[in-house]
Parts: structure tokens; sequence; C-alpha cells
């Protein structure tokens, strides 16, 4: 009944909302009839009608689709948007909404990202973004609310209720970063207020802000050859990543240790001989053959059908990196970066890089703030700097700058990350898949503490802490919520953590490029 309750008051906030609708289907197999006896209580207007789930029929425009659906029934769901499709192909649109608990589901989101077409853009802010694996999925929540204010708490912790009520009351609870403390705080007070008793899923729930790492999306590529770049790991000049996907190992094998400059021409002739080679295959391909060795021709076939596939998209990545004009320059920024953080890179280099004007703007104000961090330059060397960038990019380098400026005065807070960074050297890098792969050379911040939380080790970061009282026994299934977007790289760290660790979830609010976060903090 409690569960009826709670899904019972979320609908109801949601119609609240759209009163203007004069259709409601509402989506929830297991929970409908329960549902339905509310209505009454439901329906402040009573030209709303609620639809049951298998009649489309009825579907217009003006109709407020509502997806709350807890049972994890996929299939019913899907058949549902492919109904939707159909009904609405001649361009009509509806409102959508799918809870956050749904989908998560990623075969869903994408088949929902199919018919999208259908769907008003409310659909675009609750698209789950396909990332490394599906232990990664996005809240119901527009990073607009993102805010260290009262409102915004109440907000998320009542949200962390709701995530509560389906997945876990945890062993352990633990809160870093100053919203994140105040979100576990008001949590806390709702649990015993409301009496809540959760009893499924996670060991440990480790709640972080946005505020707790706010450096490491600097470190982020934030072009398409940047992001290439980060991806395929480049050391030296030297390609130790094999390949962007999981897939296909002993093909991309072969170019394992090429040179960044030799990559298109190894795909491209990898590419030759596999078209060669299928060709051969069909040309060998006789009907008088047993069944046998037709059966095993075709796999064979199919299979060097994918692998060509696969290749054909590595060649159209290649190119893209071959023909960017500023590829060595990429590797002389990452370089660039790491020299900073060991304290070698002086301030005559960093002001010749930015007067070179070869780096963006983004770039450029990054390796600044990272220079402040890992150093401490004298106020003339700051002043030196910042007109010097005001100079080569106007207002937007002068707004950008007010917005950093308590990033580029607050030593203390800078001496705190300075230590709490991870450096990797660069005999550490070719020993393992290393949390700084997509990083450059740091392991990020965020994932450092969630590290260290489930290493138990020792608080030494000074960042703002709360913990709820643990229970004993270890911790098998761990959940991260980080209120505020992750980039991609910190995505992809989280996912090396998981292999190397534990049972390992991540909720974000979004997933965004560091260009996004950097605005999000300024602001």
């Amino acid at each position: 009944q409690q569960f009826i309750d709670m899904q019972f008051s979320e609908l109801t906030t949601i119609i609240n909302e759209y009163q203007d609708y004069k259709k409601i289907l509402y989506v929830d197999i297991s929970l409908f009839d329960p549902i339905r006896q509310h209505k009454q209580e439901l329906l402040k207007n009573p030209g709303i009608n609620i639809i049951q789930v298998a009649d489309v029929s009825r579907v217009d425009k003006e109709t407020k689709v509502i997806v709350l659906a807890r049972n994890n029934d996929i299939p019913a769901i899907i058949n549902l948007l492919q109904q939707l499709q159909k009904k609405l192909a001649d361009g009509n649109k509806v409102q959508l909404y799918i809870c956050p608990y749904l989908y998560q589901q990623h075969y869903l989101a994408f088949e929902a990202s199919k018919v999208r077409n259908n769907f008003q853009d409310e659909l675009l802010s609750l698209y789950c973004f396909p990332t490394y694996d599906q232990n990664l999925f996005s809240m119901c929540m527009p990073s607009t609310v993102y805010k260290n204010s009262l409102s915004s708490t109440i907000l998320y912790s009542n949200l962390l209720i709701k995530i509560a009520s389906t997945i876990s009351t945890a062993k352990s609870l633990t809160a870093k970063g100053s919203l994140a403390v105040q979100v576990l705080q008001s949590f806390s007070r709702l649990q015993e207020e409301q009496r809540l008793n959760f009893d499924v899923g996670f060991d440990q729930i480790i709640i972080l802000d946005r505020t707790v790492d706010p450096f490491s999306p600097l470190f982020q590529g934030q072009s398409y050859v940047e992001q290439l770049v980060a991806h395929f790991g480049f050391k030296s000049n030297i390609i130790d990543k094999r390949y962007m996907t999981s897939q296909l190992d002993s093909v991309f094998d072969m170019y394992k240790h090429k040179n960044c400059t030799q990559v298109f021409e190894t795909i491209s002739d990898l590419n030759k001989e596999l078209i060669k080679t299928r060709d051969e295959c069909k040309a060998n391909t006789n009907p008088n053959l047993p069944a046998a060795v037709i059966k095993q021709n075709m796999l064979k076939l199919t299979k060097l059908d994918k692998q060509q596939t696969e290749l054909e998209r590595h060649v159209k990545y290649c190119q893209q990196l071959k023909k960017e004009k500023r590829n060595y320059q990429y590797m002389e920024y990452y370089y660039i970066q790491k020299e900073i953080m060991n304290g070698k890179y002086k301030f005559d280099l960093l002001y010749s890089f930015i007067l070179s004007g070869t780096f963006s703007f983004e770039q450029e104000l990054g390796m600044f703030l990272l220079y402040c961090q890992f150093n401490r330059p004298k106020a003339a060397e700051v002043d030196k700097i910042k007109k010097l960038l005001v100079e080569q990019h106007g207002p937007r380098a002068e707004l950008a700058l007010i917005a950093n400026q308590e990033l580029i005065n607050n030593q203390k807070m800078l001496q705190e990350y300075n230590k709490l960074y991870n450096l990797v050297t660069d005999d550490v890098i070719g020993k393992q898949e290393c949390l700084n792969q997509s990083f450059g050379f740091i392991q990020p911040l965020s994932v450092k503490i969630v590290e260290s939380i489930i290493k138990k080790e020792p608080k030494r970061d000074g960042i703002p802490t709360f913990e709820l009282p643990k229970k004993e026994g270890e911790a098998d299934k761990i959940l991260v919520i980080m209120i505020g977007p992750l980039t991609h790289g910190e995505a992809s760290a989280f996912d090396v953590l998981r292999k190397q660790e534990t049972s390992l979830d991540v909720i974000c609010t979004e997933l965004c490029e560091g260009s996004d976060i950097i605005k999000l903090m300024s602001e």
C-alpha cells in the first residue's frame, strides 16, 4: 500500500502540472487498477479521462502519455511505443513522460529514441544517453535546477526518497560536497519522520555533487577529434588502446602499437583484405556442397560483413583524425597538462602557449586554471595572463575570468585539490587500463573520492561529509548518485573502477562534455 501511495503521489504531481490536457494515457501494467481507484480524488479536472493501457485508439495530440511502470515489463512498454508511433504517423505529437527508474533500461531508451519524432521535446530531456555499459543512467531532472538552495535541496532529497523506495536502504550512506550533505541530511529527516523502511537492492549509496570536483572537466576533450584522441589513448604518439569499441579484439590487435600517422593506412589495408576474403568466400559458394559446408561459409561471410562494417566506421574516424591539421598539437596539449601538474611548466611557457593562438579559448582558460592550481603564480603573472586572454578573446574571456575568479584566488582550495589528485607517471600508465585513460594523465577526483570511500581510506580531503549510521557487513553492491552532470571521461573512469573493484551503478542528472560543466560551475 505504501508503494501504491507513493506512486499515486507522483502521478498526482505530474497530472496537476498538465491540467490543460483532456486525455491522459497512464501506463503501468501492474498498478493500473489500484491507481484507478483514486481516480475521483486524483483528477481535479473532471474533463480528463484516464485511458487504459491497451487502448491507444483514443490517443491524439491532446493526450498526455505518462509511463510510470515499475515492474520492468519492458516488452509491453516497447509495444505501446510502437503502437503510438503507428497511431501518430501523420506527424501529430503528444507529451511523453517516462519515469527515471524505467528509463535506465537502455534498450527501452533506444526504442523510445526511434519514435522520438512523434513526441514533443520533453522526451529529449529524459533520454538516457547510451554509454560504456548499462551501469550508468540519468535521472529525470534538468541540470537547470542544480542550485545550492533550499528548494533544490528539498527537490533532490525527495528524488532520493523516490530512488531509495525503489532500490535500497543501504548499509552505508555517505555524502560528499555541501549540497550533497544537505540532501542526505534532509533525506535522513524525511526517512525518520515518514518512518520509511526500504529493504532491497544496494549495500552502499554514495552521494556526490559537482562541487567536489570542479577541475576534472577541464581535461575532457571538447571537439570530436579530441574525444577520439582521448578514447584511443595516445601515449608518446603511440596508440596504446586498441580500439574504441569492445568488439573484434583479434582484428584490431594488428594495429595496437602503430604510430597514429599510420593508423588510417593500416585500417584501410585491413579493410581491403577483408573485402578480398569476403569475395573469395562468395565465389567459393557452390550449391552442390554439403549443407554443413554451406552453412559454415555463410557464418564466415556474416562475420566478415560485420567486421567490414566495423572497420569502415574506424576508417571514417581515422580519416577525420588524419585530416585534422592540429593532431600533434593535441598531443602537445596533453603533454603540457602533465608538465603543469608535475610543477615543471614555467610561466613563460604558459604565456607563449596562450600567445600562440593555436588552441581554443576553453583550452587556454583550462590550462590557466590548471596552472593556478598546481603552481603558485604571483599576482603580476595572473594579471598578465588575464590581460592576454582578454586581448585575444574579448568580452567572452572577461566574463569567463570573472566567473572563475574564485577558483583563481582560492589558493587553499587549490592546494587541497592538489593533494587529492593522483598523478600517474609514464611507467604506471602501461601497467593497466588505468583510471586516467580518458583524462590525459589524472584520475578524476570524483572517482578517486568514491574509490577512497569504498576502500574505507582515512578522510583527508576536507570536503563536507555526512554519513548515516552504518550496518555491519561489506558493501558488495554500490550505487553512486552524482547531483549534477558527468563527463564521458568520468563515466569511463567509473567503468574501469567497476571492473577493478565491485558491482557499481552510477546515476547522474545528465552526461555531457566538460565545457558544459565548466559553464555550469561558473554560473
